[in-house]
């Protein structure tokens, strides 16, 4: 019998325990301490970076340059600019508490949809395996789980964003398939390449600027590599939520966009989407770690 991190064989029964945790390892630590802390990072960057991923989401679906797409947001006035750009701030909230809210499960184990699902998903792997293995497992897997279950409000969010009308129930699941690979492979190549430069990197003294700044950096530089080869995926997926006809398929939308604009226009947005994605890994990844700490987390 290989030995598996956190668990507890005893009498038969698995049983999580919260185990040692670091700032190295993401899911390290009670998957219920986890999936709090993941929360509350998660809603300081979604609501400091909102505006940023509204316009990004016009310029994927209009396929129009920056000034433009600001302009065109702004063309009613000032209010109704940032209203529209605030305008899904609630299904991003809800999307990212229900990622993270808690299961109760037998044994007395806890799980999120998220972060906590991944932090159990990986104690429960052989820790016998390549940690790099591991990781990607377990954030893949639990980035499937978040994806499949909250797609319908993020294709409300992404409506919202456009200005368009409530899905139709028929059209709540439009664009997954791009989105689903875009969870899977987005969340495990973050996951590994985050692990990796917290673990490469040595750590600052306690205390320092220095200590605050390596998590912030691991967070930017591992979300902006995940965009490189994932962006594509991203904006079919938008562009199949917000679109009202229900029979799209993704290689159809690829291949409509390729004639109209060439492989430019897949990445129509790519600018503003990389400044987010750095600004919102290295948000999330240093109020993420400082919220672990709060919880008593690290060692």
């Amino acid at each position: 019998m290989h030995s598996v991190e956190g668990i507890n064989t005893k009498q038969g029964s698995p049983v999580l325990h919260a185990g040692r945790a670091s700032a190295a390892d993401a899911f390290s630590g009670h998957p219920g301490n986890t999936a709090l802390a993941s929360f509350a990072a998660g809603s300081i960057q979604a609501t400091l970076l909102l505006p940023l991923n509204t316009i990004q989401t016009h310029m994927q679906h209009h396929g129009k340059p920056f000034v433009s797409t600001v302009r065109n947001i702004f063309a009613n006035g000032s209010v109704s600019g940032v209203q529209l750009l605030y305008r899904a701030w609630g299904p991003t909230i809800l999307m990212l508490g229900a990622r993270q809210v808690r299961v109760c499960c037998p044994h007395e184990s806890k799980k999120s949809l998220k972060f906590g699902s991944g932090a159990a998903i990986k104690s429960y792997t052989p820790t016998s395996w390549p940690e790099l293995a591991r990781d990607a497992l377990a954030g893949g897997m639990s980035a499937v789980t978040s994806t499949t279950m909250l797609f319908p409000m993020d294709t409300l969010k992404t409506r919202m964003q456009l200005g368009h009308k409530t899905p139709r129930f028929r059209q709540l699941y439009q664009g997954f398939t791009p989105a689903l690979l875009y969870s899977a492979f987005g969340m495990s190549l973050w996951l590994t390449s985050r692990n990796a430069l917290e673990r490469a990197l040595p750590d600052p003294s306690p205390g320092t600027a220095a200590a605050h700044w390596k998590h912030f950096v691991c967070g930017a530089v591992a979300g902006v590599c995940v965009q490189i080869p994932m962006y594509p995926l991203d904006t079919l997926k938008k562009r199949m939520q917000a679109s009202e006809h229900h029979e799209l398929t993704m290689l159809g939308e690829a291949r409509m966009l390729l004639r109209k604009g060439g492989f430019v226009r897949l990445y129509n947005g790519f600018g503003i989407k990389v400044a987010f994605v750095a600004l919102n890994s290295a948000i999330f990844n240093s109020v993420y770690v400082q919220c672990r700490r709060l919880l008593h987390m690290h060692q």
